[in-house]
């Protein structure tokens, strides 16, 4: 059996609420079914020793296909997946990936909740065999809603705010509000763009007192993991700019919205090791290529600061929107 390890929700959800529990890692092929409780498939259909299996979250499904290595030992087959709900013609989703000799994995996105889904997923191997035309199905369903209580107490807060009153006149910070929180209370976020991150939930809430950290209804806040500064690039040579940032080693790097390839080293970048636009950080020191060594002071160029928006080791934690943010 493998160890367990305690691992860090980093949230990135945007307009709904998502209840957050601690959690164990398993491997990296059961990274869709994390969020997942008891949501396993019903109706379970087997052929040969290829099997599939659901783990449905509030909005969307993880899935996972388990097979022989003798049923593909060239491991050319493609795993292509449709869902329906109840009579419905089936649609596609993104076909799944192959994380190891004898696993796909994928998702389904943009479900409802508390709803029950067929899936079917058909092999195609180009070498024919045993898994050419093979057809799995199951049924799965997505956990019900949360119905959110009627909050004991509200901390207001606001990108500018000061001071602990957390009213709505008078917000404080988003991290003296969050210090403050208690079970059965709430945080609610001012319209505006917060330059914070790397905040760490102190306490949990309970099933029926949960802690909420959410937005004012009708206003739009945003965590935004980036540095806000503006850094002037210097030519080095061939296409390679450079800048000094006030974080080191940033692990996220954009240029017009584009996410950076991160090199692992200078000498990559320099030789373009990898063909496509990229970056490398050395402590404060941020290097950079673009597509067609294109100027990045003509760019809108983001750095992120961050690791994370949020550490959660608590339980019933509810929450909103990050954006920015340095690990995955």
């Amino acid at each position: 059996m493998q160890s367990l390890r305690k691992i860090t929700i980093i949230l990135c959800i945007t307009g709904s609420l998502l209840l957050l529990q601690s959690l164990n890692w398993l491997s990296p092929a059961s990274a869709n079914a994390m969020l997942s409780a008891e949501s396993e498939t019903t109706n379970l259909t087997e052929s040969s020793s290829a099997a599939l299996s659901l783990y449905g979250t509030f909005h969307a499904m993880g899935v996972n296909v388990n097979i022989s290595i003798a049923e593909d030992p060239d491991r050319d087959a493609a795993a292509n997946i449709e869902y329906r709900t109840g009579s419905n013609p089936y649609q596609p989703g993104f076909p799944l990936s192959r994380v190891s000799l004898t696993r796909f994995s994928g998702s389904l996105f943009w479900l409802s909740p508390g709803t029950s889904y067929d899936v079917r997923v058909t092999f195609s191997d180009p070498d024919g065999g045993s898994l050419n035309g093979k057809v799995l199905q199951a049924s799965g369903c997505t956990r019900a809603d949360l119905e959110i209580p009627i909050p004991n107490r509200t901390y207001f807060v606001s990108p500018s705010g000061s001071g602990s009153a957390c009213t709505q006149n008078n917000p404080c910070s988003l991290t003296q509000g969050i210090s403050q929180v208690q079970a059965g209370e709430q945080v609610t976020l001012l319209g505006g763009i917060y330059y914070a991150g790397e905040i760490q939930i102190p306490r949990s809430g309970n099933s029926g007192a949960p802690i909420v950290i959410r937005g004012m209804t009708g206003q739009t806040a945003v965590l935004d993991g980036s540095d806000p500064a503006d850094f002037p690039w210097t030519l080095v040579k061939n296409g390679i700019y450079r800048t000094t940032v006030n974080t080191a080693d940033a692990h996220l790097v954009t240029a017009n919205g584009s996410r950076l390839f991160p090199y692992i080293s200078y000498s990559d970048l320099s030789n373009h090791l990898w063909g496509i636009p990229g970056f490398f950080a050395d402590n404060t020191t941020v290097y950079v290529r673009l597509a067609g060594n294109a100027d990045p002071n003509s760019a809108e160029m983001v750095v992120s600061r961050y690791n994370h928006a949020f550490l959660v080791e608590q339980d019933y934690i509810y929450f909103l929107t990050t954006r920015q943010f340095d690990s995955s």
